[in-house]
């Protein structure tokens, strides 16, 4: 708030009273305002807290009683590149992958399994990555920071 924002929180975002309430109030500030809401991924779908590697962060199509794939799509990027990271990985010890907290939906589970002393998980601090993984290539070891673009925008 000393930067001039106004500060609404924490909610609980899946009290949907309180947060509209919230939102509410946040509109009628006229100008910047944070609204801080707590939220559990996964929420009330037994088929994605079941899953608690990844809380069916990225997900296909499924059926929606029982959470499993209606079909096999066969090889996707994501699981391409983890093949890749761990391959590289063996071939190269100065290769380390960073994370920011998605581990999983990036594909470089496989690649934590095989080398966990070589990832790095931020955490939701996209901008801490992208700032370790400069620093650790001018040390001169070979980051690789898997994040989805949407998220990239945190780092800047």
């Amino acid at each position: 708030e000393d930067l001039g924002l106004k500060y609404v929180g924490p909610i609980d975002g899946h009290d949907i009273e309180a947060l509209e309430s919230a939102l509410t109030r946040a509109k009628r500030f006229g100008g910047p305002v944070i609204v801080h809401c707590l939220t559990e991924k996964g929420r009330g779908y037994q088929p994605a807290l079941a899953d608690e590697a990844d809380r069916f962060h990225a997900v296909g199509k499924i059926h929606p009683d029982t959470g499993l794939p209606i079909a096999s799509s066969g090889a996707d990027w994501t699981s391409v590149f983890g093949d890749e990271m761990v391959k590289l990985g063996e071939e190269r010890e100065d290769i380390v992958a960073i994370t920011a907290a998605m581990l999983q939906p990036v594909g470089l589970d496989k690649f934590a399994k095989r080398f966990p002393e070589r990832v790095y998980d931020v955490g939701i601090a996209e901008q801490h990555g992208a700032v370790s993984a400069a620093g650790l290539a001018h040390a001169g070891v070979h980051p690789v920071f898997a994040v989805y673009a949407t998220f990239l925008n945190r780092a800047f």
